[in-house]
């Protein structure tokens, strides 16, 4: 072949070949959206592992979970605890304070379910009627005897299902959150009041392997 001949078939190949550069740019681009995907499935999965994290979302399945009770097994006014896992949800456990006074539970909860409650909350119609009761409010709890921190919530719009219908009110309290205990017996001791309102509930729980 003549050197005449044989140089337009050389730009022709290096033509060609010159379309790999954008194909490597174009596999790295989708190797980084392939990766931001997959980060997010993953980090729903460990919400989903946790309690609810947001004061709204918190207090609007707690207090779905208290109104969702059958008639007559209400966890608010379980005096003995036999209504403990009535209706609980996945990977967190919910316990209750009192409508007023004191009470004893005992409850078997499953491992590696943390554990959540109010010392004390309030559900009202207004933000300001649920700031005056938060603004008088006071709360402790124990686990074993020793001391917990609370989580104080502001008022707060929350929306839950009720045997009535859909409720959207305003939420408030003082709030507990305990990691899985081990497997075996504990106590808890919730204690909250506002004003006049006083309210205790002391837990004997037994955690189980599971």
């Amino acid at each position: 072949m003549s050197r005449s001949r044989l140089l337009p078939l050389l730009l022709l190949v290096l033509t060609m070949t010159g379309c790999s550069a954008p194909s490597a740019q174009t596999g790295e681009s989708a190797g980084a959206e392939s990766s931001a995907n997959t980060s997010t499935p993953r980090s729903a999965t460990q919400r989903s592992a946790d309690s609810p994290v947001s004061g709204t979302e918190l207090q609007s399945r707690w207090w779905g979970w208290v109104s969702s009770a059958p008639a007559g097994q209400d966890p608010v006014r379980d005096t003995t605890g036999r209504f403990c896992a009535v209706n609980q949800p996945e990977r967190t456990w919910f316990v209750a304070g009192t409508y007023g006074g004191e009470v004893r539970r005992s409850c078997r909860v499953p491992g590696n379910t943390p554990i959540v409650g109010p010392a004390v909350n309030r559900v009202t119609s207004t933000a300001s009627a649920c700031e005056k009761f938060l603004a008088k409010s006071e709360g402790t709890a124990t686990v074993d005897g020793a001391e917990q921190s609370l989580r104080r919530i502001e008022p707060t719009r929350i929306a839950y299902e009720s045997p009535s219908g859909p409720v959207a009110r305003y939420g408030c309290g003082l709030w507990l959150r305990v990691p899985p205990l081990s497997p075996g017996e504990h106590t808890l001791t919730l204690r909250g009041s506002s004003g006049e309102f006083r309210t205790e509930a002391s837990y004997q729980l037994i955690v189980t392997s599971e």
